[in-house]
């Protein structure tokens, strides 16, 4: 989902893509300042923490839970 919406993929080049030494990872996305809905509003960084809910929340049935099975939680910075 978020590739389409990234103004870049993160990396570890850039710095937004950090593995730590417990193993664990952060990664960064930016949206896209022209990342739109259909009604022309724009995506917001709540619109993605709502997405995580939804596909994290066990009491729903989802098809897959990749790769939000692999997150533990989503931060806005």
């Amino acid at each position: 989902m978020l590739a389409n919406l990234a103004a870049e993929i993160p990396s570890q080049e850039n710095g937004t893509w950090v593995v730590n030494p417990d193993g664990t990872m952060r990664t960064t996305w930016t949206i896209r300042p022209n990342a739109l809905w259909h009604d022309g509003r724009p995506v917001t960084t709540a619109d993605i923490q709502l997405a995580f809910r939804i596909y994290t929340d066990p009491g729903l049935q989802i098809g897959s839970r990749q790769p939000e099975s692999y997150m533990d939680r989503i931060e806005v910075v």
